[in-house]
C-alpha cells in the first residue's frame, strides 16, 4: 500500500498538509495486531477461516476450478495430478532457522506470519524513488531469476528469503506449478488497484490535489480546435440567421 505521510486541510479550497510525526515500535504494534485482527475476522466472518483454538484453518468451498485451485495454493497443497492433496514439497535450511521476530530492521513489526515495515519515504523532490516504489509494490508474484529446474524435472522456486522454519526453496511438478499459476489470475471485475480518501475517482476535492500537465504542443493543438470549432459554429449560425 502507497500512503500519505500525513493529512490534509482545506482553507479557501488550497490544500495545506499535515505531516504525520515517525511512528514509534509500539505505534506500529498497536497498528500491526489491529490488520491482523480485522483480516482474521473479515475471513472468519466470510467463511474462509475457521477459528480453532488450537490452530485455525482454511475451509474454502471446492466450488469452481479456480475456487479449488485457490484453496490448494493457500494450503500448501498439491492441487492436481497423483499426488494432489499432499502436502508441498520443499527444501530447508537448518542455517535459516530464526525465531519468531524475524527482521531487526526499523520501523518494522513482525508477529504469527504478518509483518508491516514504515521505514519507506518519498519526499516531493523524488518521483524516481517514487516511481521504484510503485513498480515494486504492483510486482509480478513470480521472479524468473530464482526459477530452475532440477535434474528431475522438478519445477524449483527459490524464496527470496527463507521462512522462519527455515524453507528455502518450494519444488512443483509442471503441471502442479502451472495450477499455482492460474490461481494467481485476477478474477473477472476485481479491480487490482484501489484508491483511498482524497485520491479516490469521486472524492470532492480530488481537483485541487491532482494536478494535470498538457503538454505545450498539444495545448495549442487543443486551443487552435475548439477556436476552430467556435468559428464553425458563428458561421453557421451567420448562414442561418441570413437564410431565415
Amino acid at each position: 500500500m502507497l500512503l500519505s505521510e500525513g493529512a490534509y486541510t482545506f482553507t479557501d479550497n488550497r490544500p495545506r498538509f499535515h505531516r504525520a510525526r515517525v511512528p514509534t515500535d509500539a505505534d506500529l504494534s498497536r497498528l500491526l495486531d489491529t490488520l491482523i485482527h480485522r483480516i482474521t475476522h473479515t475471513l472468519i466472518r466470510s467463511g474462509a477461516l475457521v477459528q480453532d483454538p488450537d490452530q485455525p484453518w482454511f475451509d474454502i468451498e471446492a466450488g469452481g476450478a479456480l475456487e479449488q485451485l485457490a484453496g490448494a495454493a493457500v494450503r500448501y497443497r498439491i492441487a492436481v495430478g497423483p499426488m494432489a492433496g499432499r502436502k508441498t514439497m520443499t527444501l530447508h535450511r537448518p542455517d535459516a532457522v530464526s525465531g519468531e521476530n524475524l527482521s531487526s530492521k526499523p520501523l518494522t513489526a513482525t508477529r504469527d506470519g504478518f509483518s508491516l515495515n514504515a521505514a519507506v519515504l518519498c519526499e516531493p523532490p523524488q518521483p524516481d524513488k517514487l516511481e521504484r516504489l510503485c513498480r515494486y509494490v504492483s510486482r509480478g508474484p513470480i521472479a524468473l531469476d530464482r526459477l530452475t529446474i532440477d535434474g528431475d524435472g522438478l519445477v524449483v522456486y527459490e524464496l527470496k528469503r527463507p521462512f522462519s522454519n527455515g524453507t528455502a526453496h518450494v519444488l512443483f511438478a509442471p503441471l502442479n506449478f502451472m495450477a499455482r499459476l492460474a490461481a494467481l489470475i485476477p478474477r473477472p471485475r476485481v479491480h487490482l488497484a484501489r484508491y483511498h480518501g482524497l485520491f479516490t475517482p469521486n472524492a470532492r476535492r480530488r481537483h485541487l490535489m491532482i494536478r494535470r500537465h498538457t503538454p505545450r504542443g498539444l495545448r495549442s493543438s487543443m486551443t487552435a480546435l475548439v477556436i476552430a470549432i467556435m468559428v464553425g459554429i458563428a458561421r453557421g449560425a451567420g448562414t442561418a440567421t441570413a437564410s431565415n
